[in-house]
């Protein structure tokens, strides 16, 4: 039997940064899931169907190939089949590249091991 409990919002910003600060600490993916979907709203679903090549590209300055995350993503909303075009915070972007680095673009972004 599952045992169902009762998830209510934080409500408290503080909290909000102490969670962040705990997930940035210990596991950057559950970060960087956790941060992007604050900053998005996107549903889980869709999140996690999203590969570094939406959010992120490879650009060449200066003969060195660098990579930076896009400002405005592309996201095709499962549960209503609606697109929706989102515009990355800095911060999100900044974040996103940190953790996109090494990786390739055909990757998703939050592997799993479901």
């Amino acid at each position: 039997m599952h045992n169902k409990r009762a998830v209510s919002p934080i409500k408290d910003i503080e909290d909000v940064f102490r969670l962040l600060r705990y997930l940035k600490d210990r596991n950057t993916r559950n970060y960087i899931l956790v941060l992007f979907g604050m900053c998005t709203g996107l549903r889980i679903g869709d999140i996690v169907s999203l590969k570094f090549k939406d959010v992120v590209e490879v650009v060449n300055k200066n003969g060195v190939e660098k990579i930076k995350a896009k400002e405005w993503i592309k996201v095709i909303e499962e549960k209503r089949d609606y697109n929706r075009s989102l515009w990355l915070d800095s911060f999100v972007r900044e974040e996103i590249e940190y953790y996109a680095k090494g990786k390739e673009l055909h990757e998703f972004i939050f592997l799993s091991n479901k």
